[in-house]
């Protein structure tokens, strides 16, 4: 009786979900998993990655969220526009300064936020083939997620961010160093 590969994709995350459960564990996935009906939002918690308002959205149905929006967290993508920066495009730029300004569930309703149970970073590695392009898209954007994190936001100060950012390590892409 399915008419989606959605419903389809349900039928198997509330399988797996159930066998989760079974063994006192919580699933957690990709926002996706709220599709077709979805996966119980008790006892879950999903991972809105497209935008802060998708984590919203899945919020107001229910489920506990992690924000990883690409925008702001996805440390694959290009930090500039410029043609030689590696990094992907898909999602626009991710420059430092959208990482550390990134506010989370700023945007959501007040009611929805407690909701909110953290954030993350991801990095698609399939084409990193080079720790110094690792270098280059991670730092020091992970240490500006892990601040928009932990740090409240009265406490952060971006010229003092930018006055640790040569402590951390140096991608020398494009320097010549092999």
């Amino acid at each position: 009786g399915w008419t989606s590969s959605h419903d389809l994709q349900s039928h198997f995350l509330r399988r797996v979900q159930a066998i989760l459960t079974g063994l006192g564990r919580k699933a957690g996935a990709w926002e996706e998993a709220a599709l077709g009906g979805g996966i119980a939002a008790d006892g879950a918690y999903l991972v809105a990655w497209r935008h802060s308002r998708s984590g919203a959205r899945l919020a107001a149905e229910g489920y506990d969220v992690v924000l990883g929006p690409a925008e702001h967290a996805y440390f694959d993508m290009a930090q500039r526009d410029d043609f030689a920066e590696p990094g992907a495009s898909w999602a626009g730029t991710v420059p430092l300064a959208a990482t550390y300004g990134f506010d989370p569930g700023a945007d959501w309703p007040e009611a929805l936020r407690p909701r909110l149970i953290g954030v993350q970073s991801c990095l698609w590695s399939e084409n990193l083939n080079d720790k110094r392009l690792f270098d280059h898209l991670v730092y020091p954007r992970l240490s500006a997620l892990a601040e928009t994190a932990w740090t409240p936001r009265a406490a952060k100060s971006w010229p003092r961010f930018l006055a640790l950012h040569p402590l951390m390590p140096a991608s020398r892409i494009g320097s010549g160093d092999g």
